[in-house]
């Protein structure tokens, strides 16, 4: 089961010992990973998706350092519960109202993410018709998050079984030398 692959104080000092350092070290590690890496994975809406689009503008753009943010706002900041602003080929920024439920959040930010795509790749596509931006970067949305789902639902759900049919000392293994 994967309940098996939960971190705590006997996993690290087994890892401590497979991997010959210190359990001092192992735990000082794991916590730096839980406090600057593990907390913010939740906060990370359709990260995959958002960086698929930022190498597509990074090569459209010319520009390498293009990046696509999310921003959570309060509610009184901005004007609708997400506002998408595109500094053309330079970034694109998400405002969110950070009240919003998490799949709201996931919803305004596809659907933002939408508007990006239709402006810089698809629009010549449509005739940059004004009228079809709001369907056109919702159906972008329902794309991204089905794509998402996809991949939770079916193949995520191969990895796991892969990865519990070795249990956890099969899954040590693939990180050791061999």
């Amino acid at each position: 089961m994967m309940d098996d692959f939960v971190i705590d104080e006997q996993k690290l000092k087994q890892l401590a010992d497979r991997f010959n350092i210190e359990e001092d070290i192992c735990k000082t590690l794991f916590k730096l990973y839980e406090d600057s890496v593990s907390k913010n994975i939740k906060a990370q809406y359709l990260a995959h998706i958002i960086r698929s689009l930022e190498l597509s503008m990074r090569k459209m753009t010319g520009n390498e350092l293009f990046v696509i943010k999310c921003v959570p706002m309060p509610k009184k900041n901005i004007i609708q519960n997400v506002q998408g602003r595109y500094n053309e080929g330079l970034c694109f920024i998400i405002y969110f109202n950070e009240d919003l439920l998490e799949y709201e959040k996931r919803s305004a930010v596809a659907h933002e993410l939408g508007h990006l795509f239709m402006v810089a790749l698809a629009n010549e596509h449509f005739k940059r018709n004004p009228q079809l931006s709001e369907p056109l970067a919702s159906l972008f949305g329902i794309f991204a998050i089905a794509s998402k789902n996809q991949f939770y639902q079916n193949d995520a759900l191969t990895y796991a079984k892969n990865i519990d049919a070795q249990g956890w000392d099969g899954f040590l293994d693939d990180f050791l030398p061999k």
